[in-house]
């Protein structure tokens, strides 16, 4: 028998696992129980793991709220971008002049692009 580190077991060592495993189910008993063992060890180190990345994962997310860090920087611009006509239709052109960078509060004001309406009022 060779073991883990390589080393070749003796006749005797060998001979004395299988005196006290005698018969094929018992030996079949062994790896099965030797099976469970190393799977509820691998699913509670898993586990473990996963609830320590995911205690990093939210302090990261705290501090960064603390910081007033935002972490989709440019998603966050890209929200605030009021595209012009031309760009809407064709996609983004590079140094567009028509094309504003708005904030929240000047987000929902006229837009030379705006439809102008009619200018007549409806009837209520």
């Amino acid at each position: 028998m060779t073991g883990q580190d390589g080393a070749t077991a003796s006749p005797a060592a060998t001979a004395e696992l299988l005196a006290a495993m005698p018969t094929a189910a018992a030996v079949d008993e062994y790896w099965q129980r030797i099976c469970r063992e190393m799977t509820a060890r691998a699913a509670e180190d898993a586990y473990e793991r996963g609830q320590v990345d995911g205690y990093l994962l939210a302090i990261a997310d705290v501090k960064a709220f603390q910081h007033g860090l935002v972490k989709d920087a440019e998603l966050e611009r890209r929200r605030w971008l009021l595209r012009c006509h031309r760009c809407r239709l064709a996609g983004p052109q590079a140094a567009c002049r028509d094309c504003e960078a708005r904030t929240r509060t000047t987000f929902g004001q006229p837009h030379p692009d705006d439809y102008p309406g009619t200018g007549q009022r409806c009837a209520a």
